[in-house]
């Protein structure tokens, strides 16, 4: 899981250990802090934004419904 949450940019993930979390909080400020809103990415609210995934979805109703 914490594979995909770095490949696909949805966010962080850390052990369940106060101190690492700690850490990793620390981390992301000094990144927002540093660089703003471009520190943090915004790939994965554009790829499941609901224009988009409705779009998938509508693309593969029409596939299933075609294959008929």
């Amino acid at each position: 899981m914490t594979e995909i949450i770095a490949d696909q940019q949805l966010g962080w993930s850390v052990e369940p250990d106060e101190a690492a979390i700690a850490a990793k909080l620390d981390e992301i400020y000094a990144a927002w802090k540093a660089k703003g809103h471009d520190g943090l990415s915004l790939r994965a609210v554009e790829q499941f934004a609901i224009r988009g995934t409705t779009g998938q979805l509508a693309g593969l109703f029409e596939e299933v419904s075609s294959a008929r």
